[in-house]
């Protein structure tokens, strides 16, 4: 047991020893230029200065993306967690605690809803909308719902998000300092 040891030490070893010898190659190697121009070099450093101004609403934008998916998968661990504490599956928790206390909407509520919304629907109050409008009502009571169970799950979870957002790098112009 002891020379496996010893030998997973000498392989973990040498691999460091790699690695740092690799990044130290990294640090003495001169970067390659993007192109050259007559002989001269046009660097990677010169590229994205020139481009910063363009790059940063896409960065903006992949890191809402990210945001987004991130927020996704943290509620669907926490609805996961609190299932597997109730000890059954995450549909049927969101069943027992949403899906069952969500009312369908009343006449008046419907009748309500389609006089607010009279001069965008455009036509009128019949079976066929009024069954439209019953399952519209619901469908959005019923998100409504499944957000504020979420939120109180989120509220009494211990989330920690190290996602941070783009940033950008601000230079002052030493000529206008005093």
């Amino acid at each position: 047991m002891r020379q496996f040891s010893f030998a997973l030490f000498l392989c973990v070893s040498s691999l460091f020893a790699g690695v740092s010898r690799a990044q130290s190659a990294d640090a003495v190697k001169p970067k390659q230029p993007v192109a050259t121009v007559d002989g001269q070099p046009i660097s990677e450093e010169e590229l994205a200065s020139s481009v910063e101004g363009q790059l940063q609403p896409l960065r903006t934008q992949e890191y809402e993306i990210k945001r987004k998916a991130l927020d996704s998968l943290i509620e669907q661990k926490m609805l996961e967690n609190a299932a597997k504490a109730k000890r059954i599956t995450a549909e049927q928790l969101l069943h027992q605690e949403v899906d069952a206390k969500a009312k369908d909407p009343s006449d008046d509520e419907i009748k309500g809803f389609y006089l607010a919304q009279a001069a965008r629907l455009n036509r009128p109050l019949d079976d066929a909308l009024r069954t439209q409008l019953r399952s519209s009502i619901k469908n959005a009571q019923l998100q409504q719902l499944r957000q504020d169970y979420v939120k109180s799950l989120r509220s009494g979870s211990n989330v920690v998000v190290l996602l941070s957002p783009p940033r950008v790098q601000v230079a002052y112009d030493p000529k206008r300092l005093r």
